[in-house]
């Protein structure tokens, strides 16, 4: 558990204030205050942070994109960005510009490329050649995913350093759930103070046996003798588990 930083002394006072703000500074002030929203969310935080800096990410794309060089030979790299990402770049300037002139041309110049695709293998079989070849060109990750995956080692540090901060640790203390498998494994890799590391092995230790005892009572109340009992908390620990195993879906973060 992570002591107590209560205490009366002025002196002792004036040491945890300047802790406290050396933390705040080397945690970045944005992160913090979207983290203290987060942790009022049902779910991962962490989740929710991803799906954020991806939608921020999205939105730059929309914003700088279409002059932005590198991101395009990125994309050319590629073969463009990944299918959940191209959809979601299509709906957000559909939805909120109702345009579609920067997805025009960043697709543009993969439809080209397809096209050169399609004609070296044309060119292949007119020569007689049998057999698949790699696709060539294509070597890079989907910018927006390489992007997302920095992001999430960053956000796992900054997590841990947020909580040596007091109103922090003790709202992720007292959460019904915890982190996804995932990011519990970011963190706990992040993680360099002991104290923190106690705190968060506790916290989630905590909210995975609530969770274990919420689907034993779901099964028990689907027995004949005890179906007639008022539903509780254990009514959504299946989508508590899932949440667990495979992390928030998009639909239900906070962005």
């Amino acid at each position: 558990m992570v002591p107590s930083r209560a205490v009366s002394a002025r002196g002792c006072d004036r040491t945890v204030t300047a802790s406290n703000e050396t933390t705040q500074s080397t945690t970045s002030l944005l992160f913090l205050a979207d983290l203290r929203r987060v942790l009022a969310e049902d779910g991962c935080p962490l989740c929710h942070l991803r799906r954020q800096a991806d939608e921020r990410y999205l939105r730059s794309v929309l914003r700088e994109g279409a002059m932005d060089a590198g991101l395009l030979d990125r994309l050319l790299s590629s073969g463009g960005f990944c299918r959940e990402h191209t959809w979601r770049l299509v709906r957000l300037e559909e939805d909120e510009e109702h345009d579609a002139l920067t997805n025009v041309i960043i697709l543009q110049p993969l439809v080209e490329a397809a096209l050169e695709e399609l004609a070296a293998l044309s060119e292949r079989r007119r020569r007689g050649e049998r057999g698949e070849k790699r696709r060539r060109g294509v070597v890079a990750a989907c910018p927006a995913c390489e992007a997302r995956r920095q992001l999430e080692v960053i956000f796992a540090s900054e997590l841990m350093q947020a909580l040596t901060l007091p109103d922090i640790a003790e709202r992720f203390r007292s959460r019904r759930q915890g982190l996804c498998r995932d990011h519990f494994r970011q963190a706990w890799a992040a993680a360099a103070d002991a104290e923190v590391r106690q705190l968060l092995r506790e916290a989630q230790v905590a909210q995975v046996e609530t969770l274990r005892t919420d689907l034993s009572e779901y099964v028990r109340k689907h027995k004949h003798q005890y179906r007639d009992e008022p539903a509780g908390r254990e009514q959504d620990s299946h989508r508590r588990a899932a949440e667990l195993l495979a992390g928030l879906p998009d639909d239900e973060c906070t962005i």
